[in-house]
């Protein structure tokens, strides 16, 4: 996956102005055995091998969801693009 992530991010950075903003929106899930996928922060982490990462938005639902952990909004810029 991390392949597949870099690879497909690398144009992104790429067209951004420098100090362009961009905001990835990606959840963490629990399986049906119980055991969370980290998919925020797998994204996150290869993102910022590309982009500057800013923060983050976490955002918290009303009504949560079973299978939702974790819904998160990633800000990175394009620095030195």
């Amino acid at each position: 996956m991390k392949t597949t992530t870099r690879t497909s991010s690398a144009p992104s950075a790429s067209i951004l102005r420098p100090g362009g903003p961009i905001g990835v929106c990606a959840g963490t899930f629990r399986d049906s055995s119980g055991k969370v996928t980290p998919l925020a922060f797998d994204i996150g982490h290869a993102l910022s091998e590309v982009l500057e990462f800013e923060g983050e938005i976490y955002f918290e639902w009303s009504t949560p969801s079973e299978s939702l952990t974790g819904d998160h909004c990633l800000l990175f810029s394009a620095a030195g693009c």
